[in-house]
């Protein structure tokens, strides 16, 4: 029975740290994420669609937060580059010059590079993929 309630206060212990530790990474992480993603609407307003995209794979390259978190803020922060100023005829001519753009194959040959990287190759096709998107409804307006 005693070493039953030793072996509890153990884990409990633990868990309570381990907890405490997840909590203040992600705090932390959330910190830098929300930065970066104001840092971002600055930066984006002297930056093409392209350069964003770059922009945004070579931070999540680095990114010093949770992995995870990363990955799920990379579009919110290319947003911000993107939506920072009025691309109207970049977008133009960003769906003129390539006409494949409207294929599930879009956004392959630009992400080619990041390889073998699948998760900065899938969150590169991401970014193309929602450029298209973006362009889309910013020409529809």
């Amino acid at each position: 029975m005693k070493t039953a309630i030793i072996v509890l206060s153990l884990v409990f212990i633990t868990s309570l740290a381990f907890g405490t530790f997840a909590y203040i990474t992600f705090r932390n992480s959330e910190a830098i994420l929300t930065a970066k993603a104001d840092e971002f609407k600055e930066k984006g307003k002297n930056l093409s669609i392209p350069e964003c995209i770059q922009e945004v794979l070579d931070w999540e390259k680095t990114c010093p937060a949770m992995q995870v978190l990363c990955d799920h803020y990379a579009l919110k922060i290319w947003s911000n580059c993107f939506e920072s100023k009025t691309r109207k005829e970049e977008c133009s001519d960003l769906i003129k010059a390539d006409p494949g753009v409207h294929t599930s194959r879009y956004g392959v040959a630009q992400c080619e590079p990041y390889r073998p990287s699948k998760r900065i190759v899938k969150i590169c096709g991401q970014l193309h993929m929602a450029s298209i998107d973006f362009c889309e409804k910013a020409l529809s307006l």
